[in-house]
Parts: structure tokens; C-alpha cells; sequence
């Protein structure tokens, strides 16, 4: 800015302060305005990624998980939500790349079938879980279901013997809050929302709370502990072979961001203004159908009631009223009652409640028809609804797959090689790895409204060369083509002998 400009802008100032014209001196932009009035009080700082969690991440983690245990509109979105995104598990489909490694296709397959027989053995098993309660697909609803509740979810790849298989792999799931930063490193550089990193930002290493409680007198009073007491393990991200072995899966939305954030934090506040909303109109309701007559005793014989409640309790007194179904009480002489009209139902509740859900469907990427459940309007509409939907469960479900499956399975198959359960020549080469590692997660049956119109028009791409036969399978019925072909197959053949004994008979 040269000197003219300089003097002009100070001019200008000048006659707009002594004016009182502050318009001359707003924002070019209407959202950096400091004179609109509808925007003089919406002042947020700005500070980096982290500086808006720290602090605020443990009060959001305690609203979000109270919302899913009591609300049944932030329940239901956490079940949807993980089915679809996991539905009964991801399953596993070795799909080797042949042409790199140089193999046949006869003897990609075979290595193919060992290698899914091999998982599924060790992935319906409970020792596939460090705690022996779940199998690998339950772990994923876990996994999954936790991310959604807490905001992430930490997974330590361990190794423990195992009693019926030769693998020893464990997966051990650990709940958010129990990752956060010691107190002697709480001024530490490089330590963060319990994560050391390097100059680059990358994680180094975790910490996890040790003194867990160990009977129910200690989960008790777990919380009410003196702050400073906690004992605390550093888990290294990477193992010796540079592999990940502490997986941490979240949900990233800004560069530098350490820790995740629940999935229900931007609709919070809404999801628990409902609760309340539905509980006072639920609870006036109940109050206005109850009918009680109410007699003035010209006598006075009946002492005046204490209080007048919607139920009787056992706290309440001899001489209190209650309201019910038929009730006919006295009153003293000179008392009197009015009875208000509380107009319940409400006639707009409806109609509320459904415009909240709508928003918070925007905030979730989640479409009103499938979050409500309801499929009431035309087929394009609600096919409409179910593929943004889609949208929404694939992008979660990709993430999930990088964040969870491919490293479990990757420590898997090493596993299965240094045992030497298959023969995979070159393995140690991190190409020729890549290429034994390639697979495929079967996902959930995509929802169907018209099967006849969606196999129609899966026959169609098929046709057009657009897709083919073990996708379209996948997606229509939730089972591999090949699983489908081979029991078709066994069918014919069943139906062909019977025939043939009924021709001989």
C-alpha cells in the first residue's frame, strides 16, 4: 500500500468513525463481518487441530456414549451404521496377483483356497481375541461400533499360544480413555492426547493405563481415584519388522489431528434436546388422559391434600391426591380445582421432530428415510435414499478395511508363511509380498427394494460387460459366486438322480 492509499484509508476511517457509518469499514465477506447482527456474536477462535480436542474430548467421549445407551434415535443410528458398514462381518478373499509373482492360475487358486481355509479357521475361532470372548467378525462389529461411540479405538496385534491351532496371533482391543498422556509428560514435546510423535508428526509410540480395575470394588471407585496415581505401559507403533502392531482407528478430519472424535459429536446437542423434548411431550400426555372428578364436600370432613401428583408413590402422603384412570376425590369446603387444557398430543410434534432428524441426518451423511426406517415414498426415491446411504456406509467401510483388516491379515499371512502352510517363493521381496498380500473384504448385502428390477438390472451390466458375476453375487446375495455355482452344481445333480429313480420306478 503506497502513501495515497495510506492517507485515503485513514481519511476514510476518520469521517466513518465521526459518521458512525461502520459499514464503511466491514468485511468484504459477509462471514468475516463484525457489525451484521448476526454475526457480532459468533466469534470462535482459531487454533489448531488438537488445541480443539484437549480438554473437551473426555466430556464429548461421556455425552456420546450416555446418548447411545439412553437415546433410542442415537442407538439406532450407531446399529445402522454398523450394518451397514460391517453387517456380519468383512470376509476375506485372497485375490493374488499372478502375473507378478509369475504363477499359473491353477496354482494361484490352490494357494488361494489354503490361504481362505487357513484364515477362516483361525478367524471363527475365540483365540483369535486376546480376551477369548469374540471371533474375528465380532471383533469388527466391536472395533467398529467403538470408533463410532468413542471416536477411536486402539487394536494391539499380540502373539499367545494357542491350544487348537498352530497360529498365535491375538488381537486385543483397547477402549479410548484408556490411551492418554502421563502426568510427569504432560509438558513433554512431542507427547499428545496420550501419543508420542516424531519432528514429522507420525506416531512413535502409545500410552496406556496399566492399574486397570481388577474387581468390581475398584470399578467402583475407578473414577474417584486422586488424579496422578495411574500406572502407564508405552506400546511402540511398530514392531522390529517395521510393521504396525498398535492400530489405531479413526477418523481424521484435519492435518495434525491426534485423536478422533465420536461420530454423533456434531448432532449432540440436537439428539439430547429431542430426549427431552419427547420425554415432556410423552410425559404431559400421559398426565392429560388421566380423568379425575373432583367433589366439594359442603361438610368439610376431608382434610386438604398436601400435594396433587401425576402417580401414586411411596413416597407420598396419607392425605395426598393423585391423578388416574377414574379417580373421584374429595375436596374441603372452599377448595376448588381448575382443570387446564393441555392440548396433548401435540399436533406439531410430529412434524418437529421429523425436520430434527433430517438435519441430523445432513450432519451424519445419512439419508431421513434410512435413518427413520421408513420407505414410504415412490421406488426412485427411496432407491435414491438407500444409494446415498451406500455412499456413506463404503467410505467407512474402505477406512475401515485400511485402519483394521489389511494389517490383521498381513500379520496373518506372515504368520502362515514362517509356519510354512503354504509355499510362496519370492515372499521376502516387498513386491512379490504386495502381491501374495492382494485381497478382496466382502461386504454386507446391499438393501434391495425391487429384487426383480435389481437382478434385471444386475443380468444387464454383466451383459454390457459393465461388471460381472462374483460382484453382482456379492452385492444381491451376500455370498461368493463361486460358493453359489458349487452348491447349484451339487443341486442339479440331486434333482437329475431323483428324477432318474423316478423314471426307473
Amino acid at each position: 500500500m503506497n502513501i495515497i492509499d495510506k492517507i485515503r484509508t485513514s481519511f476514510f476511517k476518520h469521517n466513518a468513525n465521526l459518521a458512525g457509518e461502520t459499514a464503511l469499514l466491514d468485511a468484504a465477506h459477509n462471514a468475516a463481518s463484525g457489525v451484521r447482527p448476526s454475526m457480532v456474536s459468533f466469534k470462535p477462535l482459531e487454533r489448531v487441530a488438537d488445541s480443539d480436542i484437549v480438554g473437551e474430548l473426555s466430556t464429548i467421549r461421556a455425552r456420546s456414549r450416555d446418548i447411545i445407551r439412553n437415546s433410542s434415535i442415537g442407538a439406532g443410528i450407531v446399529k445402522l451404521m454398523c450394518r451397514g458398514v460391517i453387517g456380519d462381518g468383512l470376509k476375506l478373499m485372497p485375490a493374488i496377483n499372478g502375473a507378478v509373482l509369475g504363477l499359473s492360475r491353477e496354482k494361484v487358486k490352490e494357494i488361494e483356497n489354503k490361504i481362505e481355509s487357513e484364515f477362516a479357521l483361525w478367524a471363527e475361532s475365540l483365540f483369535c481375541d486376546s480376551e477369548r470372548t469374540l471371533n474375528f467378525y465380532a471383533l469388527q462389529d466391536l472395533a467398529f461400533s467403538s470408533f463410532l461411540e468413542n471416536g477411536d479405538v486402539f487394536a494391539l496385534l499380540t502373539y499367545i499360544k494357542n491350544p487348537v491351532t498352530d497360529y498365535t496371533l491375538s488381537i486385543n482391543l483397547i477402549e479410548s480413555d484408556i490411551c492418554n498422556t502421563p502426568s510427569n509428560l504432560l509438558t513433554a514435546a512431542g507427547v499428545m492426547l496420550g501419543i508420542r510423535k516424531n519432528k514429522y508428526n507420525a506416531p512413535v509410540s502409545y500410552f496406556f493405563k496399566t492399574n486397570l480395575p481388577r474387581n468390581e470394588m475398584e470399578a467402583f471407585n475407578y473414577y474417584s481415584m486422586p488424579f496422578g496415581i495411574d500406572e502407564y505401559r508405552e506400546v511402540p507403533a511398530y514392531d522390529a519388522r517395521n510393521r504396525r502392531q498398535l492400530l489405531h482407528i479413526f477418523k481424521k478430519n484435519r492435518p495434525g489431528q491426534t485423536r478422533g472424535v465420536p461420530f454423533l459429536t456434531p448432532v449432540l446437542e440436537q439428539l439430547k434436546q429431542i430426549e427431552r423434548y419427547s420425554d415432556a411431550e410423552l410425559m404431559a400426555s400421559v398426565i392429560a388422559s388421566k380423568y379425575t372428578v373432583f367433589i366439594k364436600n359442603p361438610l368439610n370432613e376431608t382434610l386438604v391434600p398436601e400435594n396433587i401428583t401425576g402417580e401414586p408413590g411411596a413416597e407420598q402422603h396419607d392425605n395426598d391426591l393423585h391423578l388416574g384412570d377414574g379417580v373421584i376425590a374429595e375436596l374441603g369446603e372452599g377448595q376448588d380445582i381448575t382443570i387446564a387444557n393441555p392440548a396433548r398430543p401435540n399436533a406439531q410434534f410430529a412434524d418437529f421432530i421429523s425436520f430434527t432428524i433430517k438435519k441430523i441426518g445432513m450432519g451424519l451423511g445419512l439419508p431421513f428415510e434410512v435413518l427413520m426406517q421408513s420407505f414410504t415414498s415412490s421406488y426412485s426415491a427411496s432407491r435414491g435414499s438407500l444409494l446415498e446411504a451406500e455412499k456413506t456406509f463404503l467410505k467407512y467401510r474402505q477406512a475401515f478395511i485400511n485402519d483394521f483388516c489389511k494389517p490383521v491379515y498381513e500379520h496373518f499371512l506372515d504368520e502362515m508363511v514362517s509356519l510354512g502352510k503354504i509355499d510362496a517363493p519370492g515372499y521376502d521381496e516387498p513386491a512379490k509380498r504386495k502381491a501374495y498380500l492382494n485381497a478382496y473384504w466382502l461386504a454386507p448385502k446391499k438393501s434391495q427394494i425391487d429384487e426383480l428390477k435389481e437382478v434385471n438390472a444386475a443380468v444387464a451390466r454383466i451383459e454390457a460387460g459393465l461388471s460381472n458375476k462374483t460382484v453382482e453375487t456379492m452385492n444381491l446375495t451376500g455370498m461368493k459366486y463361486e460358493n453359489v455355482l458349487e452348491i447349484r452344481k451339487h443341486e442339479i445333480e440331486m434333482e437329475k438322480e431323483i428324477q432318474e429313480n423316478n423314471d426307473r420306478a
